[in-house]
């Protein structure tokens, strides 16, 4: 059951109403006295005309104790396998200069509407006045007037997405941005402060003015780590700058690929990935902004359309590659030392390394600069699941890659549908440039790879590159005849009828490797994902595949997993207590099968059980199977050589 939390933010009245209902946690926030939000813009003089109008600082503020909830209440997502208990219900009673104002159900509407997109919660407020000693955003610093006017807000992060639209935007359009930042330590601080400097020296043609907000917790570690809420916080933050300066646009910059939001590797599934420019959470944004405003300044993400690749390249367009160095992608950067800012396997780091290499920058992205290098260092499962990363990384791009037409891509990635916003005027061209980009950064993480490959070619001969490293899990790949006839790829219009007349639901590249694995297991790759099952969860899992070559919907009835009888003549598999033994083998596949459920993979139906995929999406390796040391499991693998033989319509 999902948690429910009420917050009373700086002693704000609770209604009874909302007092009297059942509530897991109970906590408060407070900015004033013994304060656990601290909240501070600093800099201001440097960039603003006059003070924030008071529905500004009120957005502020609600950002702010939002952004502080978000880590407060931890999500129950180990555990947690099929996500029921992702989403939070949290109830905010908070003070605010104008309450009849935020309670008219438009903009309270689009207030939740924007945050749930953004946190996939529930969230409700009630809100209160302030108090007449209620403190008000503290602004302090102060900086040169600026050189001219600026003509826009850009958050700046440090991370190279936001550098390079900076960059563009002052190299290549003679722009004029006013640098947004939130900062949460002092290192973060530092090193935005740092890549400013660098970044005025290099391109010295304007000033950076640069805005640094302190919005953070204080006290202990957070109890969740994912931080969604942050988005709004920021977004909130540059557009309060933008009102009071008079500007009209708003720059948020990530790489396209990140901005869409697509699970590309298991770390990103659902709701785990940052939305922070994904296309309608700044739609619904903007249209929150104009509710606050009269006159409300766009979000918008000027790097929308761009794999990182071409983002980076941009820096070196300009003239100023070596600032790369200078920036961090990482997610996990609070507890890495200056040597080594980047941990390596994240999924941020990968797609950097990744983009890196690609771009032709690898001399101002050095591989020791990594805590690891995810190609050639030993990689380790759980509990930090780095394989995971990595792996599921590669087998995205190998995914994207093979699709061979449009509708196939659409069918099987349905997040694109959710990128197209009700205002686009050609959502069809949108889409082919979502396509177009997605195919784009599939090609050179693949071309990455190979290179690297190559390179470690020798290495790889002589067996001196650890097991687990992304090289050795991805050698040169040598075919057998038998894995050609049972290949899987892109479905032929005849076994994509065919797909949709038997309602197949997973279109996830199984490999069956047939050889064993750690603690005497058979390997079974679900997209590039591991899978170790014992000899019994394997034959069952070998005889329920093998269905989707003898009968056209892929069953097997329970009579026969019971009793052994049926027209395949085969023995019984489980004798008793069948329900435990296909719970046992759905089991394994957790967390390992994207957004499915392990009932939607492994299907009952009427005393019927499948694989829920097309054969065509199976990749058998009979051989290995011939060879194995489990006579049940020979015997499978003799079937399933026969059935490949057998085998004339490619459906």
């Amino acid at each position: 059951m999902s948690t429910r939390a009420l917050f009373q933010c700086d002693r704000t009245p609770i209604p009874r109403a909302i007092a009297r209902q059942p509530w897991d946690k109970r906590l408060e926030i407070t900015r004033r006295g013994s304060r656990d939000l601290t909240l501070r813009i600093e800099n201001v003089s440097h960039a603003l005309r006059e003070q924030l109008s008071p529905l500004a600082k009120d957005m502020v503020h609600i950002a702010a104790y939002v952004y502080a909830a978000d880590q407060l209440v931890n999500r129950i997502h180990r555990t947690d396998v099929f996500g029921d208990q992702w989403r939070r219900y949290m109830h905010l009673c908070l003070p605010v200069s104008d309450p009849a104002f935020w309670s008219e159900p438009q903009v309270l509407s689009q207030l939740v509407s924007t945050l749930e997109f953004a946190t996939e919660d529930h969230w409700t407020f009630s809100f209160g006045p302030e108090a007449t000693e209620e403190e008000q955003l503290v602004f302090g610093g102060a900086g040169a007037k600026l050189l001219s006017t600026p003509d826009s807000v850009f958050l700046f992060s440090g991370g190279a997405d936001s550098l390079s639209a900076v960059v563009e935007e002052v190299a290549e359009r003679r722009g004029r941005p006013v640098l947004v930042s939130q900062r949460p330590a002092p290192t973060i601080d530092h090193r935005q402060q740092q890549l400013r400097n660098r970044l005025s020296e290099a391109l010295p043609q304007w000033d950076y003015p640069h805005v640094s907000v302190w919005a953070h917790r204080r006290g202990s570690d957070p109890e969740d780590s994912s931080q969604r809420a942050r988005s709004f916080l920021y977004a909130c933050l540059g557009a309060a700058i933008a009102n009071s300066l008079g500007l009209e646009r708003v720059l948020l910059a990530d790489n396209g690929v990140v901005s869409l939001n697509i699970p590309t590797t298991q770390q990103l599934v659902g709701g785990r990935a940052s939305r922070s420019t994904h296309p309608k959470f700044l739609y619904r944004m903007n249209a929150f902004l104009e509710q606050v405003f009269t006159e409300a300044p766009k979000l918008s993400n000027p790097l929308w359309s761009r794999t990182r690749t071409e983002v980076m390249r941009n820096l070196a367009d300009a003239g100023v590659p070596s600032l790369l160095q200078h920036t961090n992608s990482c997610s996990h950067w609070t507890r890495l030392p200056a040597e080594t800012p980047h941990c390596g396997v994240c999924s941020q780091c990968i797609d950097r390394r990744f983009s890196s290499l690609a771009a032709g920058m690898s001399a101002y992205d050095v591989a020791r600069r990594y805590q690891r290098d995810i190609f050639r260092d030993a990689l380790s499962g759980e509990p930090s699941d780095e394989l995971t990363q990595a792996t599921s990384y590669v087998a995205f791009a190998r995914r994207v890659h093979a699709f061979t037409s449009d509708d196939q891509f659409l069918s099987s990635i349905r997040e694109l549908d959710d990128c197209i916003v009700p205002s686009d005027p050609d959502p069809d061209s949108t889409m082919r440039t979502y396509l177009s980009m997605l195919r784009r950064h599939a090609q050179t993480a693949l071309t990455v790879l190979s290179q690297q490959i190559k390179d470690a070619s020798d290495d790889l001969a002589a067996g001196r590159l650890p097991s687990t490293c992304l090289i050795t899990l991805n050698p040169p790949r040598v075919a057998r005849p038998l894995e050609m006839k049972l290949q899987a790829g892109p479905l032929t219009p005849e076994a994509q009828g065919h797909f949709e007349s038997e309602k197949f639901k997973s279109r996830l590249l199984i490999h069956i490797t047939g050889t064993p694995s750690r603690r005497k297991s058979n390997l079974v790759l679900v997209d590039g994902l591991e899978v170790h099952l014992d000899d019994a969860d394997f034959v069952l899992f070998l005889r329920i595949v093998l269905q989707l070559w003898l009968r056209p919907d892929g069953y097997l009835s329970l009579r026969e997993i019971v009793l052994g009888e049926g027209d395949d003549s085969e023995e019984a598999l489980v004798p008793r207590g069948w329900q435990q033994a296909l719970s046992r083998l759905r089991k394994n596949f957790r967390g390992r099968i994207s957004d499915l459920s392990t009932l939607e993979f492994i299907e009952s139906v009427r005393g019927k059980v499948r694989l829920s995929t097309h054969r065509q999406y199976v990749v058998i390796n009979c051989e290995a199977l011939l060879e194995h040391e489990n006579e049940k499991i020979q015997r499978l693998g003799a079937r399933f050589k026969a059935a490949a033989e057998k085998l004339v319509v490619p459906v």
